[in-house]
């Protein structure tokens, strides 16, 4: 009887566990350059350009680019990341942050306007 519940809790765990998982994942970028005009044209080009990003938000005063990028069928993690490093542009990966914080941050900055679905 035990042994049943035990494996019951267990099929339960896993299943919750890996609900809602299709292959989609965040990403949040810290980019210094963001703010800089032709330097946002240049990330803006390369996020267009790379395969498998499903959505992109930016939160200017952050300097945060916000991306779910399908990561069952494309290696865009990898590739976006190869071609920030390439065009030689700063960044940090935000691990552990969620776009919700990063959207939550970027409206106490007393800035709402400032994420920007594109």
């Amino acid at each position: 009887m035990i042994q049943k519940l035990l494996i019951s809790f267990l099929l339960l765990f896993n299943g919750l566990l890996f609900a809602g998982n299709d292959g989609n994942q965040e990403l949040i970028l810290r980019i210094n350059e963001l703010s800089n005009q032709k330097r946002h044209a240049q990330i803006d080009n390369i996020l267009s350009t790379t395969e498998g990003i499903v959505s992109k938000e930016y939160c200017y005063s952050l300097n945060c680019v916000m991306l779910i990028i399908n990561s069952t069928e494309y290696n865009s993690r990898e590739v976006l990341l190869n071609k920030l490093k390439n065009e030689g542009f700063t960044f940090t990966e935000r691990n552990g942050v969620t776009i919700s914080r990063v959207k939550q941050a970027c409206r106490d900055s007393n800035n709402s306007d400032m994420i920007k679905n594109q």
